[in-house]
């Protein structure tokens, strides 16, 4: 006998009312953004040592990453590069990396990404 309020349904279909795969992984996505944004925020990338902020954003994607386990559903090719969370990350990520070339604690060698030079979408 089926618990309370489950429905058994014919195989591939979907309960009415309850969100697609995609949708929660859409949605556990968001949520990490949201959070890592957040992190990455306390990391204080504009200000202070950079050496200092790059451990703690580098830590906050780690632990980030490890709690919400987005990795278990979805690469890192599929989360969001627009929005607000993941254009707040990118240009937080961006400046603190930018300082630490002009303090000389990050190489200067390194070129940019496509995604972060000036002018691209």
């Amino acid at each position: 006998m089926a618990p309370q309020g489950y429905c058994w349904l014919k195989r591939g279909r979907k309960p009415v009312g309850q969100p697609s795969r995609d949708a929660l992984i859409e949605a556990v996505t968001r949520n990490l953004l949201d959070t890592l944004d957040e992190r990455i925020a306390e990391a204080e990338t504009e200000h202070g040592e950079v050496r200092v902020a790059l451990l703690l954003a580098s830590l906050a994607w780690l632990n980030e990453g490890r709690n919400w386990r987005v990795a278990r559903y979805a690469s890192l090719a599929e989360i969001p590069r627009s929005g607000p969370a993941p254009e707040r990350i990118r240009a937080r990520t961006v400046v603190l990396f930018e300082r630490g070339q002009r303090d000389g604690s990050v190489r200067d060698n390194i070129p940019r990404s496509p995604s972060t030079a000036p002018g691209s979408a």
